[in-house]
């Protein structure tokens, strides 16, 4: 029991402790709002997209290819959002409101804190790469749906729609990453070093952040 207890720990404790050095930071002055905003738009537009194409390119989807699980995840989350959504239209009055009520109810930092639990725990993440093609660019759809759905009262064209879904990093980095593994196409030393370093940056940074 005691052995279970200290394993969690390590796996949790490195997560939280960078969590409450974030808020360290910012109460000390280290770390400023707008830095910090600065800082959360790095790691959500180029250094979690990259984590995630790393993830997604050294999986061997050929192998680990599980279509029951995909849409397992796929509808799961779906029906999540949708329940959200319909306690949305309960509680809330303004049409504005219900969007942002609905991804508070369903948004969550899989694509950062499970891939850093999974990190922590193996040393990988590889495991996630299914459930990222599952779930995470319907979570991403689904928010860039409900939050532009009206922009100073009239309704977003559906141009706009698609452009914002086609230019969401993070639904670009699963796509790319998918291909480079599904049709292994390999990345040169320099590339992967590169991609590395930046990789490793999305955890640390983002959790800091998250603080």
């Amino acid at each position: 029991m005691l052995t279970e207890i200290v394993a969690s720990l390590h796996i949790t404790m490195p997560v939280f402790l960078l969590m409450m050095l974030g808020v360290l930071f910012r109460r000390t002055g280290i770390i400023q709002d707008r830095f910090a905003k600065d800082l959360n738009s790095f790691v959500f537009k180029i250094a979690l997209p990259v984590s995630i194409f790393q993830q997604l390119y050294l999986a061997d989807f050929r192998d680990i290819w599980d279509l029951r699980f995909v849409l397992f995840c796929f509808i799961a989350t779906a029906v999540q959002i949708l329940l959200s959504y319909g306690l949305a239209v309960i509680l809330c009055k303004k049409g504005g409101d219900k969007g942002e009520f609905t991804q508070a109810c369903y948004r969550s930092s899989t694509a950062l804190l499970g891939v850093t639990y999974l990190q922590q725990a193996y040393g990988t993440a590889s495991a996630s790469a299914l459930m990222m093609v599952g779930c995470v660019p319907l979570y991403n759809v689904a928010a860039i749906l409900l939050l532009m759905q009206k922009e100073n009262g009239k309704k977003v064209e559906k141009r706009a729609l698609v452009k914002s879904i086609l230019t969401n990093p993070i639904i670009l980095s699963i796509i790319i990453g998918f291909f480079f593994s599904a049709l292994r196409i390999p990345l040169p030393l320099i590339g992967e070093k590169t991609v590395s370093s930046v990789a490793a940056i999305a955890s640390p940074a983002g959790l800091m952040a998250m603080g």
